[in-house]
């Protein structure tokens, strides 16, 4: 949803540039797919659902969102446990719910009469239904969902059946229900509808009690699932007269327990307005004070695993509190400063998901550091536990889409290892200029800002201890920190002086870099840091939309180790061949004008020497200046392109790239045997002709074997 639309033939076709999001969020709503699914409707654009992310390395394509329903987008509810069931509506009481499998969409108004934007009153209407009317799936039962009019309808079969199990929970003011509009027109659109419910909320830690906010200014709560209702909006010390509750959040965790965000800027009271009870809407106690006083509030979520942890979406931002409300903090980041409508945390991925109104759906990924922070923030170093982390498979499953199309980010790939430092132990670390973007750790971790510490050590190793990965964090800082770790073991020895992995050009874009792949299976990450080893485990697992058993991922293993080791021994074998071309040469420079007797045969033994490394090299590498790929491939890049095909997938080898494995291997060793020759004969031959001066070093096996 967005764009510029322009037109280079006077109006009769236009082009959208589609390279920037607008959307404008009315609510949020995740599912509990793997990887789940966003959800939510947009002011004038319908009911959409899309991926949290895509195995595309482009990014999250527009295409792969699809709409559920149309007409002006509100609630998207997934039906927990069957994602392919969604819950939708429209302005005024349109509802629907849509079969994604078979594409099958149900109306299912419990009075589809006169409902929606068709042109009636209120007045005229059976029930009342707010232009953004709530749908409510229970935590208890997700066969059971509850609808707000004036009244709250559940029904317990998808909507073919329907119970009213309240009165009229609104003020029911007449004055409010008139027609709208002037003398000559009316303008019954349905955004004026009036004295309906606005939320709705069931305790998940206590069936039965529900809690309902309207329009006008009622908090109605029942505590024998619907039997009987008590308005408790007069217990509530300084709340707005006939205000909009915006949005009411039951405690996940703690019986009676609710939070009460309420928007009241339609009266011209553009401050926020945040409350919370323990005892069943009794008593009530403020929480907006540390809020900005300029700014209202939207909706209040509350952390389903650290009750005194809170996230309240404001008109222009994003708040946290670590304290149940007594202070609050700006948490917007690079968020723009946006109104957010809506919030959702996905409980298993721990994942923060908001809607804007305005720009979009945002995801702040593992909010795990947040949950924790109030225990981390007594320490100089904490290391946050980890969720299970997950080696997704990305293909580019798609051709240039150029930069008239938005794209979404797909998660940073690796396993976060997020941990804290205080302000004294990053300095214990030094600091020094940053560089360009903060890239730091295996995979990048990055932090914005003018200075850098000087690196704090990850270390992972897997179930038995073994040493898997080391690498620094150089990014560190003080505060909350992610490093990240691409599920690879320590790469192949590089040729000594080269980059990593050796070669170049081409040849390196496609691989060679990397280590072998991790396995599923428990790993432990430690951090370094300030003098301190502290550690967390974590479970790695394979891309779950893959059929690869853990014989499998073992195999694959196996043979990239092997690919791995032979790689180091051949990087290792071209450094020895082009140390001793290079003693060589400095041989020669240095008899230079010495007239030594025997000089000429010093220089045709060293010639014979030179051609044979030289002969040598070209069968291991392309010699240089070798035109990529219109050059035949040597040892070294067979080997890469077998290891690139065992390593890239989530299978085990194919029996072709464990044979030309093996052939590489022998080819490898044949090679190492006639490096032994020229050292044993010629070079060794050299070394006579020398008698007295500096000799050719020829340790080269240590470096090879």
């Amino acid at each position: 949803d967005g764009g510029m639309q322009v037109s280079y033939d006077g109006g009769a076709n236009f082009h959208i540039f589609r390279n920037h999001s607008l959307a404008q969020y009315y609510h949020v709503f995740v599912d509990d797919r793997d990887p789940y699914w966003v959800c939510g409707g947009l002011q004038d654009n319908g009911n959409w659902c899309g991926p949290s992310r895509v195995n595309d390395n482009s990014g999250i394509d527009p295409g792969f969102w699809y709409s559920v329903s149309g007409g002006d987008g509100f609630y998207t509810v997934p039906v927990p446990g069957s994602p392919n069931l969604i819950y939708s509506n429209a302005q005024g009481g349109y509802f629907r719910i849509t079969d994604t499998k078979s594409g099958q969409v149900r109306t299912i108004e419990p009075y589809p009469r006169l409902v929606g934007s068709q042109g009636q009153s209120m007045a005229q209407a059976k029930y009342r239904f707010n232009w953004d009317a709530p749908i409510y799936i229970s935590p208890h039962d997700p066969q059971v969902v509850y609808w707000g009019g004036n009244v709250l309808f559940r029904s317990n079969d998808f909507g073919f059946s329907w119970d009213i199990i309240s009165p009229d929970l609104s003020t029911n003011d007449p004055e409010k229900q008139a027609d709208s509009g002037g003398e000559i027109y009316n303008d019954n659109t349905a955004a004026e509808f009036h004295t309906t419910i606005y939320t709705i909320a069931e305790s998940p830690v206590e069936k039965g009690v529900l809690w309902v906010g309207t329009d006008d200014g009622n908090i109605q709560i029942s505590r024998d699932d619907g039997a009987t209702w008590t308005n408790v909006r007069d217990r509530v010390r300084g709340l707005p007269h006939e205000t909009w509750i915006n949005n009411i959040e039951a405690s996940s965790t703690e019986r009676g327990t609710a939070f009460v965000a309420v928007d009241n800027h339609r009266l011209d009271d553009f401050t926020p307005h945040l409350y919370e009870t323990r005892d069943y809407g009794q008593s009530w106690r403020d929480l907006s004070a540390g809020l900005p006083q300029d700014d209202y509030v939207k909706v209040v979520r509350q952390h389903p695993k650290n009750p005194n942890l809170l996230f309240v979406g404001m008109e222009r931002g994003l708040y946290a509190s670590w304290d149940r409300g007594e202070t609050w903090i700006d948490i917007r980041g690079n968020l723009p400063r946006v109104s957010v409508r809506g919030i959702r945390i996905q409980e298993q991925y721990n994942d923060l998901v908001i809607g804007t109104h305005g720009r979009g759906a945002w995801i702040l990924d593992d909010i795990q550091p947040f949950v924790e922070l109030a225990e981390a923030l007594d320490t100089d170093v904490h290391v946050f536990a980890m969720r299970t982390q997950t080696n997704w498979e990305m293909w580019g499953r798609g051709s240039s889409r150029g930069q008239s199309l938005f794209m979404g980010q797909n998660p940073q790939r690796g396993a976060g290892i997020n941990y804290y430092l205080s302000e004294n132990a990053a300095a214990s670390l030094g600091e020094r200029p940053m560089t360009d973007g903060g890239q730091g750790g295996a995979n990048g971790g990055q932090r914005q800002g003018g200075r850098q510490t000087g690196g704090v050590t990850i270390r992972i190793t897997d179930a038995n201890g073994t040493l898997v990965r080391e690498f620094q964090d150089q990014s560190a800082g003080p505060g909350l920190n992610r490093a990240v770790w691409d599920f690879t073991w320590t790469a192949a020895d590089p040729i000594p002086g080269q980059p990593q992995g050796g070669g170049g050009g081409f040849f390196r874009r496609f691989g060679g870099g990397q280590g072998p792949p991790a396995v599923p299976g428990t790993y432990t990450a430690t951090v370094v840091a300030a003098g301190q080893e502290l550690s967390t485990p974590f479970q790695l697992r394979g891309d779950p939309n893959v059929a690869a058993s853990q014989a499998d991922y073992e195999k694959r293993f196996a043979a990239a180790l092997r690919a791995r080791d032979l790689q180091s021994q051949l990087n290792g074998m071209v450094g020895t061949i082009v140390d001793l071309n290079g003693q060589i040469g400095g041989l020669l420079e240095s008899i230079d004008g010495k007239n030594l007797s025997n000089e000429a045969e010093i220089r045709a033994k060293a010639g014979e020497a030179t051609d044979k490394l030289t002969t040598l090299e070209a069968e291991v590498r392309r010699p240089a200046g070798s035109m990529g790929y219109r050059d035949w491939p040597r040892l070294i890049e067979q080997l890469r392109t077998v290891a690139r095909q065992i390593q890239g997938p989530q299978a085990r080898p194919t029996e072709g790239q464990l044979t030309v494995l093996t052939e590489v291997e022998a080819e490898a060793a044949k090679r190492a045997q006639e490096l032994t020759v020229i050292v044993d004969g010629v070079i060794a031959d050299l070394n006579r002709l020398l008698e007295d001066a500096p000799k050719i070093l020829t340790d080269w096996r240590r470096v090879v074997m």
